[in-house]
């Protein structure tokens, strides 16, 4: 049932992106390797757990369970 809220995902960033937005959220790619080449790379996870969709998961049903992670990434040690 939930599978019908993808349909909000956007095929394009919204217009209020700036450039350099717009090209990271098109390029190909994974961003972890595009970050990478930026600089030394490195993940933090802050937290993860399962928790309910919240409002800005707009692509899940209300009220959804989901696996959540928070992560902190860094380049050369700059969040």
């Amino acid at each position: 049932a939930s599978l019908i809220y993808f349909n909000r995902w956007r095929r394009q960033p919204p217009p209020v992106c700036s450039s350099l937005h717009k090209r990271w959220l098109t390029r190909p790619g994974a961003l972890t390797a595009g970050l990478r080449t930026l600089g030394r790379f490195s993940l933090h996870v802050v937290s993860q757990g399962v928790e309910l969709s919240r409002p800005e998961d707009n692509c899940f049903a209300p009220k959804t369970l989901t696996w959540r992670r928070e992560v902190l990434m860094s380049i050369d040690e700059i969040p």
